[in-house]
């Protein structure tokens, strides 16, 4: 056992066994109380720590379950569990609600808790005999029964003794005149039915056999709840007359004033926190030690310890007084005490006596989720321990384990470039670089490849100056030398690829804007295909052919197999080299046809068998041959030419034919059988050499093939033809999209890999993107503070209650098979003016959003640190803006034109998220209004500004900004926008440093005066609190705070400003960033082979400056290998049907133009019309509901805005940060020696 893991064992027995003291003493003591408080508020006080469990595990289930997903509706619990549910629910909550309101208060205190281990015996009497294991409720490895029936027997035996032992105990309760005989009679009664309730097989038929998918077990889960709550109000309403003279009729208002009055007894009112408090966190650590398979450690040692000490405790203060002196009944240690005591104990150990090993058996599995550790999602808080153990049933599922050194995956890193300046394509290479030499990846066995795809990268044979940048950046920082680089004509453009330093396949595509559309969109369809038709069959013959060993194979033999040729090149290539000896003067073909015809015969010496035996040696001396022919072209040719069947150790002579059948003037006999037209045509060079033929086109019925030792099998049959091949989709192959200036490393990817690897719900996950510029100043330092912000409260907050809503493609992993799924939609051209936000701007967002409709969830993870450069200029800044709230509105809208669709066929959208983004919605979509009225009420309560004077003219100085945005040209829209954050940015920094002065002091005089108590401002401090807290969640970003003085700067400009100049600049379609980047272009490059071209002005002499750099025009048999005919069949279908820059068009530009300017027309009205509208409610809130106008009505004016987004956000955050921490440190200390569970996609969509 490492380190480690002992330090973890150590530390979880230690907290639990304090927590579940604490819990256990606040319960003692409240009992103990009984007789000492006011009745009222004791009955009110153990009603709240009997339900808060139960209100726990209701609201667990709300937040994270939708029950209107499509074929959820049908999971809800059989009629059969319904009612089994109803009875036992019922049974349990009389049982304990009787129990601890009647009997337990009338007992010694100190044997209420090992008593009740009385329950266990039933299990273990089950679980002895329970003979047939298979059919049995109880777990593989839990209770299983014993082979010996003799050890079966003596158990069973020890189990009856401890039944008598406790009947005896009740009985000598009576005789020692400590309880009545109703009360003894009344335990009995309750442990049975506890027993019977609490036994694992009539849990497991309700939640397990009855429910087979997580949804209906949350379903049944939510039937039982509500009963248990009911029942826990209900049965404690019929036992308060029982105990007291209160009727039943004044029971709920007896209970209620209880309530009111609970904090004037301040014993009561702490015990209760304490215990609530105390009993969760207990809750939390038993299952954070089921995660981590340290049951035994982290469950079993605190409730022997804490059950122990506690009892010994309160003996101890019952004999001193030393923390409160309890009344007879509590403390009753004389006349016999100490032998209940003996008998108690023995009821307590001997269950775990009998079960040893078998008492927390931890699991099998690292981190398997909860509800393949227990049975139920809840707790009893005051019968903690035997609750515990008979919930606890850890299942073992060998289709759910992974064990990560047997596994490999595939990621394919795709990034798509169009501009970039040098030092951000520098960055992205050497993020590349580092990923291919990591050794991680290697040992996590992580297959790996890297596309880049330029835009507008090459002009015919011409790089432009974009790739000429890139192509030097590649030589220079990922030290790829002349000849390692293999180059070939595509028909999207130029196509580059070779093997970097560690062994990782980077291809570069250069796009021609002359073939293939320009946009990131369609550079994404290019590569999502081409992985997903293309490179994953290459690696998955690859894989074939290295006998599933994919990282077996060499570098250069992965080279060549990358850029090797397909079977049909092959082919061509060999009949290339055997044929050149054949050539003959065209003079002589015209004899060889006579000769023919005339049925004349050459004698063998002539044939090709006088010069070599097999074709093996024609190809070893085909350099030799070409150069005697070249030399010698009058040289006596051989006349007939031998094409070799699949038989390739038979003579090439027994198939023949008259190489004279190959001049074009040739008559055939009838019915002659002549060479297929595109010999004719190779033979003599008139075909262009890059257009190979097919297999098909050599042979149409198959029939003449050539056998290279792989070509055929050992029984002359061809092997499936990659062509041919459906791509497997499997799950653990993905797609890592990123930008051009991403920096990254190995851990970074690892990190999203095993994100996706370890739960198959998931179709795609982002990491954590950390902005920088290349200068530093307030825009760049607004920035950093926005992304920290968003990370951390709304995409932490999204992990827990639903589903990421997109996951940009600057850093994301998707899952191949999710893409196959909206390829089709994803690739579809762009019909409408408002699919240009969509489609177009918004490509990552609609992306994801189509996965969503698929039930796909989307996953966001911490550790998958990444950075990209940031707008550095305002003006650059107010341009990307402008891109990505038009996108973000688009497709917000499209979310929610699609809601119904979504919460039928995706799980993640339970009733709390679908509230949560509705609300998320309209505070982006009233954000102007919304600001408005905060700036105003802010100078009002800073100026004595009148709110309803001033709040007219910023409504009227905010419309009269859309209307100049809308007339003004480009330039002249961005020069007022700047003037304007410069003075609604001083405005609000005066606002806000003016509510924090009278937040501040406020608090001070509440303090001095003794007279602290909540307020409304408070809201005010919750909001701005919930920033330092996420810092404190984050601790290694709490610099980031830092740069919150300038979100402050920018936020009118972000609310108030560039929403409307986006709107305004509809109809402006220019991405709007490096649109000026100009190129450095490099003096020398050397990778791949290029031949430098000078191409002469008119009238102008030759000079540096106007040589560029070609493509040699002639490709050589050597080049054509680098392209398979499959790969350019698959390029010449993609360019044809769907990236070709003629096909699958949208709009026409006119259409495109008219249809953006009505849209800007009605948007923008709609947007004034609804935020003034909205200006004027809550102005009317202000001015009438609040009777102190300022900094009061300050605040329930934001907490009525962001209330519930944000006691979600910090929740939310709050929860993934605890799982994330806990999930990373189990990774960090087990080193996944351990198999790991997989969540699998069935498990939420059965």
């Amino acid at each position: 056992m490492r380190t480690g893991e002992v330090l973890l064992a150590i530390v979880l027995s230690a907290l639990g066994t304090l927590f579940f003291l604490a819990s256990k003493l606040s319960f003692l003591i409240l009992l103990a109380q009984k007789p000492q408080v006011p009745q009222d508020q004791w009955y009110a006080a153990v009603g709240i720590i009997l339900v808060v469990p139960e209100v726990i595990t209701l609201l667990r289930i709300v937040w994270s379950t939708s029950f209107l997903v499509r074929g959820h509706i049908s999971q809800w619990p059989s009629i059969k569990a319904i009612l089994l549910g109803l009875f036992s629910s019922l049974l349990e909550m009389a049982a304990v609600t009787f129990f601890t309101l009647e009997v337990a208060p009338k007992l010694p205190s100190y044997i209420v808790l090992p008593l009740v281990n009385v329950v266990l015996f039933l299990q273990i009497m089950l679980g002895q005999w329970k003979r047939n294991k298979q059919k049995s409720f109880l777990a593989s490895h839990d209770l299983v029964p014993d082979t010996s029936w003799i050890k079966r027997t003596l158990h069973s035996i020890a189990t009856t003794f401890g039944v008598c032992i406790f009947v005896l105990t009740a009985c000598l309760l009576v005789i020692l005149e400590i309880t009545e005989i109703p009360e003894a009679v009344s335990l009995v009664a309750s442990m049975t039915a506890l027993s019977v309730v609490w036994c694992k097989p009539i849990k497991s038929f309700a939640f397990n056999k009855e429910c087979p998918s997580e949804t209906a077990r949350n379903n049944t889960s939510l039937v039982q709840t509500i009963i248990r709550i009911a029942g826990i109000m209900g049965f404690t309403i019929l036992i308060i007359p029982m105990g007291s003279n209160i009727t039943l009729e004044e029971t709920p208002g007896y209970v209620l004033r209880g309530l009111v009055s609970l904090k004037e007894t301040e014993s009561l009112y702490t015990g209760i926190i304490m215990h609530c408090i105390t009993a969760f966190i207990a809750y939390a650590l038993t299952r954070v030690s089921a995660f981590y398979t340290t049951s035994r450690s982290g469950i079993m040692i605190p409730v022997l310890l804490s059950t122990v000490l506690s009892t010994v405790m309160f003996v101890y203060n019952c004999l001193d007084n030393v923390i409160n002196t309890f009344h007879g009944e509590a403390c009753s240690i004389q006349d016999g005490g100490f032998i209940v005591l003996g008998f108690v104990a023995l009821i307590w150990i001997l269950p775990v006596l009998i079960l040893r090993k078998k008492y927390f058996m931890p699991s099998d599995v690292l981190f398997k989720p909860e509800q393949e550790n227990f049975i139920t999602y809840n707790y009893c808080s005051v019968y903690f321990d035997q609750h515990v153990f008979l919930n606890y049933n850890p299942k073992t599922s060998i289709e759910h384990r992974m064990s990560s050194q047997f596994k490999r995956s595939r990621v394919f890193l795709c990034t798509t470039m169009y501009r970039e300046a040098d030092y951000e394509m520098e960055q992205l290479l050497k993020s590349l670089a580092k990923v291919s030499k990591s050794t991680k990846l290697k040992l996590a066995r992580v297959y790996l490849e890297s596309h880049i795809f330029l835009d507008n990268g090459t002009d015919g044979c011409t790089l432009k100056e974009f790739a000429l940048q890139l192509m030097a950046l590649v030589e220079s920082t990922l030290d790829v030398g002349r000849s390692e680089g293999r180059i070939f004509h595509t028909p999207y453009g130029i196509q580059i690829s070779s093997i970097l330093p560690g062994g990782m396949p980077l291809f570069l595509h250069l796009k021609d804007p002359n073939f293939v559309k320009a946009k990131k969109r369609w550079s994404q369809v290019m590569y999502f295909e081409y992985i997903l038709n293309h490179r994953i069959k290459v690696t998955d013959a690859l894989e074939r052919r290295s006998s599933f060993d994919i990282f077996q194979i060499s570098d250069k033999d992965k080279l060549h197999l990358i850029t090797s040729d397909s079977r049909e090149t092959e082919l061509i290539l060999r009949l290339q080299r055997n044929t050149t000896v054949l050539k003959v003067p065209d003079d002589d073909l015209e004899q060889q046809s006579i000769n023919s015809k005339t049925g004349s015969q050459m004698s063998s010496d002539q044939g090709i068998d006088d010069t070599c035996d097999d074709i093996s040696t024609i190809s070893s001396e085909n350099k030799d041959v070409q150069r005697d022919n070249d030399a010698a072209p009058n040289k006596e040719a051989k006349q007939t030419t031998h094409f070799p069947k699949p038989g390739f150790t038979e003579n090439i002579s027994q198939s023949e034919f008259n190489i004279g059948k190959l001049n074009p003037a040739y008559e055939p006999e009838v019915n002659e059988i002549m060479p297929t037209p595109w010999l004719s045509e190779f033979m003599n060079g008139s075909r262009a050499s890059s257009v190979v033929p097919t297999i098909r086109e050599i042979a149409p019925d198959g029939s003449e093939y050539l056998h290279d030792g792989g070509m055929f099998s050992a029984d002359g049959s061809l092997y499936l033809d990659m062509s041919i091949e459906e791509p497997e989709f499997d799950d653990r192959t993905y797609i890592l999209a990123t930008d051009a200036d991403m920096h990254f490393s190995d851990v970074s990817v690892l990190d999203l890999v095993d994100t996706c690897n370890e739960d198959m719900r998931l179709g795609a996950a982002c990491g954590r993107t950390y902005p920088m510029g290349k200068k530093i100043n307030p825009i760049v330092w607004f920035q950093k503070f926005e992304y920290a912000k968003d990370f951390w409260m709304i995409k932490s907050a999204q992990n827990i209650i639903g589903s990421v809503m997109c996951c940009p493609g600057c850093f994301s992993l998707y899952r191949v098979k999710a893409l196959a799924g909206v390829m089709n939609l994803y690739s579809e051209p762009t019909m409408e003016a408002g699919d240009v936000f969509t489609k177009d701007t918004g490509e990552d967002r609609w992306m994801c959003t189509l996965m969503m409709l698929r039930g796909w969830k989307l996953r966001y993870s911490t550790f998958g640190v990444n950075s990209t450069y940031c707008p550095d200029t305002i003006e650059e800044f107010i341009k990307q803006r402008r891109r990505w709230i038009l996108s973000d509105f688009a497709n917000s809208l499209m979310v929610f034109r699609n809601m119904p669709q979504l919460i039928r066929n995706n799980g993640c959208f339970s009733l709390i998220y679908v509230l949560y983004l509705l609300q998320l919605f309209f505070i982006v979509f009233l954000s102007p209004g919304s600001t408005v009225v905060m700036l105003t009420v802010g100078l009002e309560m800073l100026i004595d500004a009148p709110f309803i004077i001033l709040t007219p003219i910023v409504v009227v100085m905010f419309i009269a900004y859309g209307i100049l945005c809308v007339r003004l040209s480009s330039q002249s829209q961005i020069q007022l926008t700047k003037l304007c954050m410069v003075v609604l940015g001083l405005s609000m920094s005066c606002v806000v440093v003016g509510a924090a002065i009278y937040v501040i002091r406020d608090l001070v005089i509440d303090v001095m005066e003794d007279n602290l108590q909540p307020q409304e401002h408070f809201i005010l401090v919750a909001l701005t609190g919930s920033l330092f807290y996420a810092a404190i969640l984050h601790p290694r970003e709490c610099y980031t705070l830092v740069h919150g003085l300038f979100y402050v700067f920018f936020f009118p400009a972000m609310h108030m400003l560039l929403p409307i100049y986006a709107l305004c600049n509809i109809v402006d379609q220019t991405w709007g960033t490096r649109d000026n980047q100009k190129a450095k272009i490099p003096k020398l490059l050397c990778f791949p082979k290029f031949r430098r071209k000078k191409k002469k002005k008119k009238g102008m002499k030759t000079s540096p400056s106007t040589e560029t750099l070609d493509l040699e025009t002639e490709m050589t048999p050597e080049q054509l290998k680098g392209m398979s005919d499959e790969e350019q069949t698959f390029w010449n279908d993609l360019v044809f049907k769907l990236i070709g820059k003629d096909v699958n068009l949208g709009l026409e530009k006119d259409d495109l133009a008219s249809g953006l300017n009505n849209l800007r027309i009605k948007a923008l009205v709609a947007v004034l019309i609804s935020n003034v509208i909205w200006v004027a409610v809550i102005g009317y809130f202000y001015l009438s509901a609040v009777d102190d106008k300022s900094l009061n009505g300050y605040a329930v004016m934001s907490g009525a805005l962001y209330g519930f987004s944000f006691c979600i956000q910090v929740v939310g955050m709050t929860v993934y940060r605890a799982k994330d921490c806990i999930h990373k440190l189990g990774k960090a200390i087990f080193k996944m020696d351990k198999p790991v569970w997989i969540t699998k996609q069935d498990d939420s969509h059965n």
